[in-house]
């Protein structure tokens, strides 16, 4: 998938496989004219073969998991309240929500009215760009598209890993979100028949916790807490035990653990690899020689929140 704007769409038409001028399209139809090229400045452009009746589910899939990796572009960029939602247009509208509060006693009565939904604009401009380039996305896309070194299996974990965690940042719904961000830490993290609540912590602390806060804030009880609370909303219906400090959590998580692996990638071409790593650390530490395993090259980023972050739903 491409993502290209009108202009460039009409001078690089033949690249995509479109043998007629925009606006020769534009002539043919008047609905093509004001509303489809009128009406919007940015196109996903999808070549493939088939019929369109075969083709419109699976190429409209891989289009929202595309948006929804250009989405991941934010985690640790944007704050969960400003974030935008790259989307096909007319699937996550901007809406005035309304309503009315009646005081039973005294008749008096406010109607607060809001905009809601996907009003935010991602802008891909100098600074985004900057930010990428220092973080892990800008080289996460190459791994996505194909490394010589990663094994079948593993990309396409990376693969879905990258796209639930751009699916969280895009969700206003908390519990939502924070399930998004832990199916992708298992993704990433574990294996069929590894008992999480210990694989979980134990593969995160590889990789992590050498940072200060690692031990200090006790983050690996926070993931196995955080595992249970999982737990409750899959197979409990529980949403209410999500707190916005559990997702804010997560995003943490995941942002460092993907940026780190991303970075080392030919040193994890496999997620066997993360594993034996994830052995060799304990194993240092068991025996208390002097730590060689982790590379120095590993970096830890911390966002920072505020009070209003916590009063996210």
């Amino acid at each position: 998938m491409t993502l290209v704007s009108l202009d460039a769409l009409t001078h690089r038409r033949r690249r995509f496989g479109i043998p007629q001028t925009v606006a020769g399209l534009r002539q043919r139809s008047q609905i093509l004219n004001k509303y489809f090229f009128g009406e919007n400045k940015t196109f996903a452009v999808v070549r493939d073969t088939g019929t369109p009746h075969k083709l419109e589910a699976p190429v409209l899939r891989r289009v929202r998991d595309e948006l929804a990796i250009l989405a991941l572009s934010q985690l640790g960029y944007a704050h969960r309240r400003w974030m935008a939602v790259p989307s096909i247009v007319g699937e996550r509208p901007v809406v005035r929500r309304s309503y009315l509060a009646i005081d039973s006693a005294t008749g008096d009565y406010t109607q607060p009215t809001a905009t809601v939904g996907a009003f935010a604009t991602l802008a891909l401009n100098a600074q985004w760009l900057r930010f990428q380039r220092r973080g892990f996305f800008y080289n996460l896309l190459p791994i996505l598209r194909g490394h010589p070194r990663l094994t079948k299996e593993w990309r396409a974990d990376l693969w879905n890993a990258a796209v639930l965690m751009g699916l969280s940042q895009t969700s206003f719904d908390v519990p939502q979100a924070f399930l998004w961000n832990m199916i992708a830490l298992e993704v990433l993290l574990t294996r069929q028949g590894d008992t999480h609540t210990d694989a979980l912590p134990a593969r995160a602390e590889a990789l992590l916790g050498w940072v200060w806060e690692w031990k200090a804030s006790n983050v690996d009880e926070q993931i196995r807490d955080a595992y249970l609370k999982r737990c409750l909303l899959v197979h409990r219906g529980q949403r209410e035990v999500i707190a916005p400090k559990d997702l804010l959590l997560t995003d943490d998580l995941v942002l460092n653990l993907l940026w780190n692996i991303v970075a080392h990638i030919n040193l994890f071409p496999s997620k066997d690899a993360i594993i034996d790593f994830s052995r060799r650390v304990e194993a240092e530490r068991t025996l208390g020689v002097k730590p060689r395993v982790r590379p120095k090259t590993l970096t830890f980023l911390k966002p920072s929140y505020r009070d209003e972050d916590y009063r996210l739903g």
